[in-house]
Formats: structure tokens, sequence, C-alpha cells
């Protein structure tokens, strides 16, 4: 059976099982296409990943998940637009992890976490925190022991306050008890030279952004932010074997709607992006983007995880508010 005979079988089953039961309530939503806001440019892991659940929750639909592209302002040009959309289940947003940071940022954003709702987690991954090849430290106990002799004079590249570079950095800084000296850019791509060639002493990259450095043996892995080893790099520890176990930190990538969108309309879509993630070939090319199905599978739980998050977060950003 080719893939699009696939499809369809499966949307006739799911139509007529519980898919078709939780949908009920709206059982005219969707009738037209559905505007997806992200807050990055094409080509990345967030754009990477809505363009796949639209292509599998479009043929689940039968209508057109359209993708629109709106980076800028630290994520904050996509949050304002999505925000102020009709309420209605046909602009939604897939955003990562700074929409928990957003609301308790040093400088006001406009933006409150009341004004969105968690539809549906869609992936998560972990991040490999890095120093160039050639540097001199060999293990995290190495940079450690460093930043310890000197602090302030280590130096890591992230792409701004209340960044994932940043905060995931953060967490292990405060774990360790050692202060780093951060250096701006305005991409991690523009980053990753200077961290090979020394000028910036580590960073905390993505797979996507460090994996192929590392196998190629320009970069080196001192320890991962996930709660397990990665398949992928088996010989780097986690942060939280080497004893920092506040350190632990995962990228998210989930879908948003304007807080106000009726329940009904979002079991729906909650239902039928939950649908998809069952379709072997849908995980198959999660992952071969290092991407891995999170473990919310309904709303509230995602809601959940999210307030845990902006409640993990916030004392990092007071802190720098203060300094």
């Amino acid at each position: 059976m080719n893939r699009r005979n696939f499809n369809r079988a499966l949307v006739s089953t799911l139509l007529f099982g519980s898919w078709a039961a939780r949908a009920t309530a709206s059982a005219e939503y969707p009738d037209k296409a559905i505007r997806v806001i992200l807050p990055t440019s094409a080509g990345g892991a967030t754009d990477s990943v809505a363009r796949l659940y639209a292509e599998y929750v479009g043929q689940l639909f039968n209508q057109t998940l359209v993708i629109e592209n709106m980076p800028g302002a630290l994520t904050m040009i996509s949050v304002r637009n999505l925000v102020k959309s009709a309420p209605d289940g046909y602009t939604v947003g897939v955003m990562a992890n700074t929409i928990t940071t957003l609301p308790n940022m040093p400088k006001p954003t406009g933006f409150k976490s009341s004004e969105l709702t968690g539809v549906s987690n869609l992936a998560k991954s972990s991040m490999i925190f890095v120093v160039s090849a050639e540097s001199p430290y060999h293990t995290l106990a190495d940079f450690v022991a460093a930043a310890k002799k000197t602090p302030g004079d280590v130096t890591y590249a992230s792409v701004g306050e209340g960044t994932t570079s940043h905060l995931s950095v953060e967490l292990f800084t405060r774990a360790a008890d050692i202060n780093l000296l951060m250096v701006i850019y305005k991409g991690i791509a523009t980053a990753v030279p200077d961290v090979i060639a020394g000028r910036v002493n580590a960073m905390m990259g993505t797979m996507p952004s460090v994996g192929q450095l590392i196998k190629a043996g320009k970069l080196r892995a001192l320890a991962v932010t996930s709660e397990q080893r990665l398949s992928t790099h088996p010989d780097v520890p986690t942060f939280s074997e080497l004893g920092y176990t506040d350190a632990v930190y995962e990228l998210f990538l989930g879908l948003f709607a304007p807080a106000d969108t009726p329940a009904p309309v979002i079991r729906t879509l909650s239902a039928a992006f939950e649908s998809v993630k069952k379709q072997p070939d849908l995980v198959k090319r999660l992952q071969s983007m290092d991407q891995e199905l999170p473990t919310q599978t309904t709303p509230e739980q995602f809601n959940v995880f999210l307030k845990k998050e902006e409640e993990r977060m916030k004392p990092l950003l007071i802190a720098s508010k203060q300094s």
C-alpha cells in the first residue's frame, strides 16, 4: 500500500473511531484552511516539524494547513500576531520554550501566559554543551574547574537573554555554582565558528546545529541536557549523571491557540495531532530531525507542563533583571 492509500485508510479508521467521537462537538470544524504561525524562518527545526505535522493533519482534516513564518523580535512578532487572532481555531502557532519565558523577561514583552493555551506538545529534543575540539577542557569537570579558578572569564555563546541557549546554560551554572560571561550573537549559526576557533569557550547547541560538527571532530561534547544519554552520542554523559540534576532541560515544540478558542475546537485539534503521532512514518521522520515524541498527550497535560516550565524559568529571569 502506498503512502496516499495508507493515509486514506488511516483517515477512514480515525473518522469512525475515537477521533470522530471527540470531534462530534465541533463537526463543522475545520471547513477551511488553517493558518499556522511560526516564530522562525524557513529551514530550522521549528519550521521542519511544523511542516511535517501540517502534511499529516492536513490529510486528516482534508484541509490545508498554511505555514506562515514570522521571525523577529525574540519571537514576539509571531506571538503578538497569534494572541490578536480570532480565537476560532483557524489561526494557531507552533512555538518553542521561549513561550514560557517571554512573560517574565526583564523588559516587558506585552504578553501574558493567560493569552494562549497549549493544544499539543509536538516534539522534544535535548541540547549539547560543546567546546572546541582543540579546547583544554576535555571533561565537564575540567570546564567547571577553570570557571571556578577565574570567575567571569570563561565565556559561552548565546543568542540572548531568555532564549534556550541562555537558560539551559544558566541552569548548569547555578547547579555548578560558577559564573560565565555570555557573548551574544544574532544566531547560533554565527556563533558556531567562534566556538570551533576557540574565540568563545563554549555553547549549548542543538543536534542540528552541532551534531555533525561533533562527529567531524571539530567540536567536543562535554554533556547533554537530557535525562538519558543520546543514542546518537552514547559516549557523552548527561549533566544529571555528572551530579547536576537541576541542569536537565528539554527543547519542546508545541501547538498553541488563542486562549478563548472554544474547548470543542481545542479537543478536535488536539485529537487530530495526537492521532497522527501514531503513524510510524511520522515518528521516523521526526527521529531523522533528532526529535522525539513528548510524554504529554492531552491539552491539560501540556498546559500543566507549560506552567511548571514557566515557574522553573522565572527565578533565572528575575535574577537577570536584578543583575
